[in-house]
């Protein structure tokens, strides 16, 4: 895993200027920051090098201050690792930021077909904030149905879809604002800062 000061060391030439570093963490993301928080990040092995991860986050669902992976691949190879002295590491980090750049462009976080529970949940708030409030609650309505009661994750994202599906079905512009509230704390809980301007609704 890099140190902090090798990570910017590292990165700071190669990024845009509509990047940031992270103040902290071995993350270097996009500005503004909308809905999904993109980027790229070092993730540290028990080799003592590290994974790359293209960093794609949703800030709709709460994240308890921790970053989400689960729509985050590795950078090239599942299993490939980096050492900050490697020479093809300057290389390796631009390609990573410009596939983000691609990839950031996309409609939606979910490269493939939703998995249960998580990825429709987060399909259910992108059909929201496109207008769609009733192909969002027909989507978060899948999710009670997947897995009973007793699996404590589970259990909880169950509930709090259940209450979003009926703040939707009451006032789907408040349930944006539930969202918005969620963004908000996200970020702050992650200390991303420079986030610029909000996102578009």
């Amino acid at each position: 895993m890099p140190k902090r000061t090798e990570w910017r060391r590292l990165v700071r030439p190669l990024l845009p200027g509509d990047w940031r570093l992270h103040q902290s963490e071995r993350l270097a993301y996009r500005i503004p920051v909308d809905w999904v928080l993109h980027g790229i990040l070092a993730d540290g092995s028990i080799s003592g090098e590290f994974y790359l991860h293209r960093l794609h986050m949703p800030l709709t669902v709460p994240c308890g201050g921790g970053l989400d992976l689960t729509y985050s691949p590795r950078h090239t190879r599942g299993t490939q690792t980096y050492a900050t002295d490697s020479p093809d590491l300057p290389r390796v980090l631009t390609e990573a930021i410009r596939l983000v750049e691609r990839e950031a462009a996309r409609r939606s976080v979910l490269r493939s077909k939703p998995g249960p529970v998580r990825g429709d949940e987060i399909r259910g708030y992108e059909l929201l904030l496109a207008g769609r409030a009733a192909g969002a609650v027909r989507r978060l309505d899948r999710v009670s149905r997947y897995y009973p009661d007793g699996v404590n994750w589970v259990a909880e994202v169950q509930r709090r879809v259940a209450g979003m599906a009926a703040l939707i079905r009451a006032d789907p512009a408040e349930a944006v604002q539930c969202l918005e509230g969620w963004r908000a704390n996200n970020l702050r809980d992650l200390k991303i800062v420079d986030a610029e301007a909000g996102p578009d609704v």
